[in-house]
């Protein structure tokens, strides 16, 4: 699976969205026994989905506007939620 990202709207931002994601995503994942290749990163209003993240969290994907997209760069993006992060496959520098 690809790499998966969220574009928050202005609403969204107002709305808090980014935090109920991130608790909607903290409780798949930590049915899933907190899988070390999965991980949601931000960048401005973008939320990324690692491959595994994606993989697990389809009920939150379906629910907001997502797309695939290519793997960012680690330096380019913010810790949201993450296991380990020498395991996510971000993009090569």
């Amino acid at each position: 699976m690809p790499w998966v990202r969220i574009v928050l709207s202005q609403a969204d931002i107002e709305a808090n969205r980014e935090e109920e994601i991130r608790l909607l995503f903290m409780g798949i994942w930590a049915t899933h026994a907190g899988i070390q290749e999965a991980g949601v990163f931000r960048k401005g209003n973008m939320l990324y989905f690692s491959p595994k993240a994606a993989e697990i969290s389809g009920s939150i994907l379906s629910k907001f506007r997502s797309a695939e997209c290519p793997a960012p760069l680690r330096d380019d993006v913010e810790i949201v939620a993450a296991g380990d992060l020498n395991a996510i496959p971000f993009a090569p520098e």
